[in-house]
C-alpha cells in the first residue's frame, strides 16, 4: 500500500516594496518584535504589531496568535491559522514564503525542510523496518505459528518483559515492554517464546545482503531496522524510489516470509516517520516540499526524545502537535528544554542534516599503558587493568557494541610478553562481567619475579548490540547502574564518578575530567 503525502499547497512569495540590504531591521519584518515575547500566567504573549502575515493579507493578523489577533494571543494552543511567515537567516528577511491556508513552507539555505541549498538535488532516503521482527522470524521458521498470537520475551512461567508481539498479539492489546504476566491475562492461548538470537542474526544477514543489491550506503541501525541512501541510485537503477522500495519488499517477502515497512523522505527523520505510518508491510512517500504538512499534524510524542515526561510539559505549555512546536520560537523551546529545544525545532521543521552511515565493526578494542617506573606491586597492576577495563566498556555502551573474547597482555623488565585469552560465556558490554574475566587470566599470570613494565587489555569477537540488557531478560540492576554512571560521566566527565578502587591511581597519575592521564594518550580521548 503507498500512500503519497501531495495535498498540492498555493504558495504566495511576499517581497518588499523598498529591501536595503545593510538594514537588519526590515519594516516587512520586524526581528526585534517577534523576539519581545513575554511569559504572562502560563502563556506566551507578544506585544508585537508589525506582522508580515496582516501586512501581505491586509488583515490584523498576528504571528503567535491562534486567533489571529494582533497583540493578544497566545501560544497556549496551537499556531495562527491565518498565516506565518519564516525568515532565512533570522533578522535577514530575503527569502519569505508565505502559506495562505495557514501553513508555511522552509526554505532555508541548509534547506532539508523543503529542499537542499539551491542548485543541489534533494536527498532520497529510504527507511527500512521489519515489521514485528523477532516474532515473524519465529513464524517463518516454524510455519504452525502462523496468524496465531505469539509474543517473545520469555516463556509462560518466567519474569520478564514483552520484546515483541506479533501482530495478531497486537491487536489483543498486547505491547512491546509489557510484563509477561500481564500479557498473558490478555491473551491466555499466546504462544510464548524465549526467543533464538542465532536465527534473528541469520536472517538480518539476509535482508542485508538484498539491500545491498539496489545501494552501497546501508546504515543497519539493528538487526530489523535500516536506512537506505538512494540519492546516487536512482539513476542507475532507471525508476523512481517508491519502485524500488516495492522491489525490495518484494524480495524480502519471497526470502524470508516477512513483511517490511517503508518509508521514503528527503532525511532520516521524515523516512523513520514515515515507515511507520502504514504498519504491516506499508510504504509512505513524502515528496520534496511537503515534508511540513505531512508532519505538522502529527503528535508531539512521534518527536525523538519526546517521553512521557517530556510531553507532560509540552501538553502543560499547550503544545500537543508538531506543528504547534514549529511554531514556537526557537529560543523559547531552549529556554524550557535546553539543548533538546533545539532539537525539538529543528524536528518539527523537518530539518535533519544526520547522513547515511554505514557501521562497520572494529575487529578489536585494545587499551594498554606503560608504567613510569617497572612495578612490582600487583595491586597496583590490577587498579589498572580495572581503569582499562572501564574504559573499554564505557566505548561499548557508546557504540552500542558487544565483545565476548578478553585478553590481557603483560610485558615484563626482561622484554618478554605474555599474552593470554578467554572467551566469556555471551556477549556482553558490562564492565563488571569483563573484569571478572581480566582478575582470572591476571590470576593465572606467571610473574616470575620479575618487574611490570606495561599492561594492556583487548577484546575481541565484537557484534552489535541490538537490544538493552541480556536477551529477553529484565534489565539487571547492573545494567541500570552502568547505564547511569554513563549518563553522569557525559555530563560532568569520567572521573566525576569513580570506583572507591580506582582513587588509589590518583597517588600515581594526573587525574583529569576525562581520566587519569597515563602513558598512553589514546585513553584519556
Amino acid at each position: 500500500m503507498l500512500t503519497c503525502w501531495n495535498p498540492s499547497p498555493v504558495w504566495k512569495r511576499i517581497t518588499p516594496t523598498t529591501f536595503r540590504p545593510w538594514r537588519r531591521s526590515w519594516r516587512l519584518v520586524s526581528m526585534h518584535a517577534l523576539k519581545r515575547v513575554t511569559r504572562i500566567s502560563g502563556s506566551f504573549r507578544t506585544s508585537s504589531r508589525n506582522c508580515a502575515a496582516s501586512w501581505a493579507s491586509r488583515k490584523p493578523v498576528c504571528r503567535l496568535c491562534p486567533e489571529g489577533r494582533p497583540g493578544d494571543g497566545c501560544l497556549s494552543r496551537a499556531a495562527c491559522p491565518a498565516g506565518r511567515i519564516f525568515c532565512q537567516n533570522f533578522g535577514c528577511a530575503r527569502r519569505i514564503f508565505f502559506y495562505i491556508n495557514g501553513e508555511h513552507k522552509f526554505n532555508l539555505s541548509q534547506g532539508t525542510a523543503s529542499g537542499l541549498r539551491r542548485g543541489k538535488m534533494h536527498r532520497t532516503i529510504l527507511h527500512i523496518d521489519a515489521d514485528a521482527f523477532f516474532a515473524s522470524v519465529e513464524q517463518a521458521f516454524v510455519p504452525p505459528l502462523r496468524n496465531r498470537p505469539v509474543i517473545v520475551g520469555g516463556t509462560e512461567d518466567q519474569r520478564g518483559v514483552v520484546h515483541t508481539a506479533s501482530y495478531d498479539a497486537r491487536r489483543l492489546g498486547v505491547r512491546t515492554g509489557m510484563p509477561l504476566s500481564h500479557a498473558r491475562r490478555l491473551v491466555p492461548n499466546a504462544i510464548f517464546l524465549k526467543g533464538n538470537f542465532e536465527h534473528y542474526k541469520a536472517v538480518s544477514r539476509v535482508l542485508q545482503e538484498i539491500y545491498d543489491q539496489f545501494t552501497p550506503a546501508i546504515e543497519m541501525t539493528s538487526l530489523d531496522d535500516a536506512y537506505l541512501d538512494l540519492t546516487g541510485t536512482l539513476n542507475v537503477h532507471k525508476c523512481s524510489p517508491e519502485e524500488i522500495a516495492r522491489r525490495i519488499q518484494d524480495r524480502v517477502y519471497r526470502a524470508t516470509h516477512l513483511t517490511i515497512s517503508c518509508g521514503i523522505g528527503t532525511n532520516k527523520f521524515i523516512a523513520r516517520i514515515a515507515s511507520g505510518m502504514e504498519k504491516p508491510g506499508g510504504l509512505t512517500s513524502v515528496p520534496p516540499g511537503e515534508e511540513l504538512a505531512f508532519l505538522h499534524p502529527l503528535p508531539v510524542e512521534e518527536l525523538p526524545g519526546v517521553g512521557p515526561v517530556t510531553r507532560e510539559r509540552l501538553h502543560q505549555l499547550g503544545i500537543y502537535t508538531i506543528g504547534e512546536i514549529a511554531a514556537v520560537p526557537r529560543f523559547v523551546l531552549m529556554q524550557h528544554f535546553g539543548a533538546n529545544g533545539e532539537k525539538f525545532w529543528q524536528f518539527a521543521n523537518g530539518i535533519d542534516p544526520r547522513e547515511v552511515k554505514p557501521r562497520i565493526l572494529p575487529k578489536q578494542l585494545s587499551r594498554e599503558t606503560g608504567f613510569e617506573e617497572d612495578v612490582s606491586d600487583l595491586d597496583l597492576v590490577r587498579e589498572v587493568l580495572y581503569y582499562l577495563t572501564e574504559r573499554i566498556g564505557k566505548k561499548l555502551r557508546e557504540e552500542a557494541w558487544l565483545g565476548k573474547t578478553v585478553a590481557i597482555k603483560v610485558d615484563y623488565s626482561d622484554q618478554k610478553r605474555y599474552v593470554k585469552a578467554r572467551s566469556l560465556s555471551e556477549f556482553t558490554d558490562s564492565t563488571e562481567m569483563i573484569f571478572r574475566m581480566v582478575e582470572t587470566l591476571f590470576d593465572e599470570t606467571p610473574f616470575r619475579r620479575l618487574r611490570v613494565r606495561r599492561v594492556g587489555l583487548v577484546l575481541s569477537n565484537i557484534e552489535r548490540k541490538d537490544w538493552q540488557g541480556e536477551l529477553f531478560n529484565e534489565r539487571s540492576r547492573q545494567e541500570a547502574l552502568e547505564s547511569t554512571v554513563d549518563a553522569i560521566r557525559r555530563r560532568f566527565g569520567f572521573t566525576s564518578i569513580l570506583p572507591a578502587s580506582l582513587m588509589e591511581l590518583q597517588h600515581h597519575y594526573r587525574m583529569e575530567k576525562s581520566g587519569y592521564v597515563l602513558h598512553a594518550p589514546a585513553l584519556t580521548q
